[in-house]
C-alpha cells in the first residue's frame, strides 16, 4: 500500500494517523512496553533512522507522566 494514500485515506474517515516513533510513544505512555527498549530494538533490527534529538524530544514527553 501507498504510505501517502494510506495516511489520507484514514485522515478522510478520521482516524488518527501517526507515524512509527508515534505508536511506540503511545504504547510506551500506556506502559505497554519499555520505551527505550523498543526504539533500541527497532533502530538495530531494522532500517529505520530517527535523529537522537527526536527521540529525546519524545522521551521528555512521556517519561514526566509515569
Amino acid at each position: 500500500m501507498d504510505e501517502r494514500l494510506g495516511r489520507c485515506v484514514a485522515e478522510q474517515v478520521g482516524l488518527r494517523v501517526v507515524g512509527t516513533l508515534g505508536l511506540i510513544a503511545d504504547a510506551a505512555e500506556r506502559e505497554w512496553l519499555d520505551f527505550d527498549v523498543a526504539i533500541k530494538q527497532l533502530l538495530s533490527k531494522t532500517n529505520f533512522r530517527v535523529s537522537t534529538k527526536v527521540v529525546a524530544e519524545v522521551r521528555q514527553r512521556i517519561l514526566p507522566q509515569r
